[in-house]
């Protein structure tokens, strides 16, 4: 957690589950292909985060609304990142590992039957 702090502001990290729920509710409503989700994440995270610099700094003069601008676009950029990460790690690996796990037990078996066949033969 120590290093997630060190590139996300840690007032935007609350930007990480809103994201990941946001993400969950496009998902269930099926009018977006999952691929884009990650891509409307970023946008969003990107906005959020941009209203939250702009919102919070003092913008008397250019050089400030461009730092709030950069800072926006980088920690909506990373908390949508992470939302998607989580996402990975909470949904699809265990989906992944059961299909790994599925395809190893069908190769075991297979190899069972061809060493009878084979013993049986002999």
């Amino acid at each position: 957690m120590y290093e997630i702090k060190n590139f996300i502001k840690p007032e935007l990290l609350i930007l990480v589950p809103v994201l990941y729920i946001v993400g969950k509710g496009i998902k269930r409503t099926k009018i977006v292909h999952a691929t884009r989700i990650p891509f409307i994440l970023g946008i969003l995270g990107v906005v959020l985060a941009t209203i939250y610099s702009m919102a919070t700094s003092d913008l008397s003069n250019y050089k400030s609304m461009l730092m709030c601008v950069f800072v926006g676009i980088t920690q909506g950029i990373t908390c949508a990142g992470l939302s998607v990460y989580t996402n990975q790690l909470i949904v699809v690996q265990p989906k992944e590992r059961k299909k790994i796990n599925n395809n190893s037990e069908k190769s075991e078996k297979t190899k069972k039957k061809n060493n009878t066949k084979n013993n049986t033969k002999a």
